[in-house]
């Protein structure tokens, strides 16, 4: 009931922000690692909690990026560019942003898990 009337005399009738709904799930990892970027970039490198949130990113990065997954991963990236070179054709920035859509990874983010589980 109390929803019913916070809807009608606060939202207008409308479902806007409503204290007694309770608000979606917990953000996911990326949400979390999206959100984590967004601060690290609006955040002096020299501030304090500029570490912090660097370690926390790159905590979450590395549960997304064990060396197991980097290695399936990377071995899908190098068969695709293998498979480009065998048919006698260069890798462009086409073919490179479909794969990488496709695979829902970025070329950094697979060097940088390359670095880190020092593959």
């Amino acid at each position: 009931m109390r929803e019913q009337n916070w809807n009608r005399l606060q939202n207008e009738g409308g479902e806007g922000y409503n204290p007694y709904v309770e608000t979606k799930n917990a953000p996911d990892r990326r949400e979390k690692m999206d959100r984590l970027l967004s601060i690290m970039s609006a955040t002096s490198s020299s501030d304090p909690r500029y570490d912090e949130l660097k370690k926390e990113y790159n905590a979450l990065f590395a549960e997304e990026w064990t060396p197991e997954i980097t290695k399936a991963r990377r071995s899908e990236w190098n068969e695709f560019v293998m498979s480009l070179k065998k048919a006698g054709k260069s890798v462009s920035k086409g073919d490179i942003n479909k794969k990488t859509a496709e695979m829902g990874i970025t070329l950094a983010d697979l060097k940088k898990a390359v670095e880190i589980n020092k593959l």
